[in-house]
């Protein structure tokens, strides 16, 4: 996959909500994913996150910012635009169970 120019992003180990979690406890999850994709060769430049259950706090986007995640996204359904981009820690996205409501895509 990364041969072929696909990026790969965290997601924690346990799958707990961040939001949740002691600093201690979120920086495990986020240093243990790191460590397991650097393992596999396949940590990139533009490493990034997704938030387990969209689950995060301020103290998180502090951890992900001194650990160089270059973005990471939320469960807010919306597209990424010139104004939500400056937020690189708190990104948009589409989940494929998004598609089956009334969003419609232009």
């Amino acid at each position: 996959m990364k041969k072929n120019n696909m990026s790969f992003g965290l997601h924690g180990v346990t799958y707990r909500w961040w939001s949740k979690l002691s600093n201690k406890d979120q920086e495990y999850e986020i240093n243990e994913s790191i460590n397991y994709f650097d393992k596999m060769r396949v940590l990139g430049d533009n490493f990034s996150a997704s938030y387990p259950n969209g689950a995060f706090k301020k103290s998180t986007l502090s951890i992900l910012e001194n650990k160089k995640i270059t973005f990471a996204f939320t469960t807010k359904p919306n597209g990424i635009t010139k104004r939500n981009i400056k937020n690189n820690l708190l990104l948009p996205r589409f989940d494929t169970n998004d598609f089956n409501s009334k969003i419609k895509l232009s």
